[in-house]
């Protein structure tokens, strides 16, 4: 949020609240009491993903870490005591989606521990990392389950899967797998380490794919 040069809505209520401005305002202007708030965020442009407009002089409340409202700045009376973040000349999107990275691989130079929080300042709020060793997965997740960690939502799902001899990369981030027994074993390890999903690569024909496909489906 104290980016200079744009301001990113990191909640999954974005759209939600624009629906709900006029509910809240009528509800805050009925009670004539303050609307709760820990954040607001005055003054910005929010960008309305859904028509592609652009909203000027928008205050956004965040409580909870949640946006609870999107309203005209002045519209809605709030608490004195929020924090009150002066946001004019930036723009508020709603969180981006980056499908495809390799931040969990640590072969460019920097630890994950600093390339996830540029991804935070870029905006991107949710990643899917794209093949990982299982012991970098679990650094992670360990790193990010602490309090001071700054990153965005990450899936990823452990070391991809091959069907042929490995011709490149890093052999912790691959596991090959011919067989039905050899596929059941590698599925059965990732499930132990509560993957978000399974990268299959090269090598599989599509009757192996779709046994993968079942192993995978019957294991939730």
């Amino acid at each position: 949020l104290g980016m200079s040069y744009q301001v990113h809505v990191m909640g999954r209520r974005a759209a939600a609240a624009c629906g709900a401005v006029a509910a809240l305002t009528l509800m805050a202007a009925c009670r004539g009491a303050p609307t709760p708030a820990d954040v607001l965020i005055e003054g910005v442009t929010v960008v309305d993903v859904r028509t592609g407009g652009l909203l000027s002089n928008h205050t956004l409340a965040l409580r909870d870490g949640a946006i609870v409202s999107v309203a005209p700045t002045g519209r809605v009376r709030f608490v004195a005591s929020a924090t009150r973040i002066d946001a004019r000349g930036l723009y508020a999107v709603p969180g981006l989606w980056d499908a495809h990275t390799h931040v969990l691989q640590e072969d460019s130079g920097l630890t994950t521990q600093q390339l996830v929080p540029l991804l935070l300042a870029q905006g991107i709020t949710h990643a899917r990392d794209m093949s990982s060793s299982l012991e970098a997965r679990r650094a992670f997740r360990a790193w990010v389950s602490g309090d001071s960690a700054l990153a965005p939502e990450v899936l990823a799902p452990g070391p991809a899967l091959w069907a042929e001899r490995l011709p490149y990369g890093d052999k912790r981030r691959q596991v090959v797998a011919t067989t039905a027994a050899e596929l059941a074993s590698v599925l059965d390890s990732l499930v132990r380490d509560s993957v978000d999903f399974v990268k299959v690569y090269s090598g599989f024909t599509p009757d192996m794919l779709a046994q993968l496909g079942d192993m995978a489906r019957a294991r939730g």
